[in-house]
């Protein structure tokens, strides 16, 4: 999408390094970016750090940037902070269940190890007292 005359000269002003420029082009891109990036992310919180990212990364660029590819450097930058975002998000959640995982399968672990340790506690002072005579012999130990 082309931009027209005024709104071209306010992001060259902005490319420039004029503030107020800048901050009139965050209030006129705002919704449309915000919307893009609540969309995905299904979290206004998130998206507003997102978008604060991406306008943080303009403004650290804006020297390199031509007024023709502002719109375009815009939605890229965006789209490349809700990408990194998400598989950020997926990455935390495998290694989540990994650990999750681990922690189940070394809580069995120590579980089969005491209910072992406590049967051998067991059998031993049984055996200790039959020995002592003060059980029956006959008692079946399992």
């Amino acid at each position: 999408m082309g931009v027209g005359k005024p709104l071209k000269k306010l992001i060259q002003q902005a490319i420039a390094g004029n503030i107020s420029a800048f901050e009139r082009l965050i209030h006129i891109y705002h919704h449309r970016l915000f919307d893009h990036a609540i969309y995905h992310l299904k979290s206004p919180e998130v998206a507003k750090e997102i978008i604060k990212a991406s306008w943080a990364e303009f403004w650290q660029k804006r020297k390199s940037i031509r007024p023709d590819s502002f719109e375009a450097f815009l939605s890229k930058t965006v789209s490349s902070h809700i990408f990194r975002h998400l598989r950020k998000t997926a990455d935390n959640s495998r290694l989540e269940e990994a650990l999750w995982s681990d922690i189940q399968k070394y809580h069995a672990e120590v579980e089969d190890e005491t209910i072992s340790k406590r049967r051998e506690t067991i059998t031993h002072t049984i055996q200790n007292i039959i020995l002592q005579g003060q059980l029956n012999p006959e008692l079946k130990i399992p």
